[in-house]
């Protein structure tokens, strides 16, 4: 990985805090107040730092053992790509899938916008076929 920049520490912080130490309130220090996701939970919906909170928490009840390897990062500008793969044990229910005690391996590419550093905007591709997949919601081809 790349040396660390002022664009890149808050997305190493997301990952490394938010998700594989489960500290989803280190989003207020590092979220812009008028932050958005393009991609999360959906499209069409209050895409805030609010619902982005709020997904971070379901995904770490849901995944309690959930960890982020990240493999790529690359910054341009002052917008950031990841690529990666995360890992975890569904333990509880998530995107309305009883939970299943099964451990997933899923890959996923992040763009971040960072502005006078904080996370101001975000897109993410996550493999969600693969997800559903591995828990048994779409069978194998």
């Amino acid at each position: 990985m790349q040396t660390q920049s002022k664009n890149t520490a808050p997305v190493e912080r997301f990952f490394n805090e938010v998700i594989n130490l489960h500290k989803p309130e280190v989003l207020d220090q590092l979220l812009s107040t008028d932050f958005v996701s393009h991609d999360y939970p959906k499209p069409h919906i209050n895409n805030s730092r609010e619902s982005l909170k709020d997904g971070m928490n379901a995904m770490i009840k849901a995944f309690p053992d959930i960890n982020i390897k990240i493999e790529d990062m690359r910054e341009a500008g002052n917008e950031v790509v990841t690529r990666g793969t995360w890992t975890g044990t569904q333990k509880a229910d998530y995107m309305g899938i009883t939970a299943t005690n099964k451990k997933v391996n899923v890959h996923f590419i992040d763009i971040w916008k960072v502005e006078d550093g904080k996370l101001k905007e975000n897109w993410v591709q996550m493999d969600t076929m693969e997800l559903m997949q591995q828990l048994g919601k779409i069978p194998l081809s």
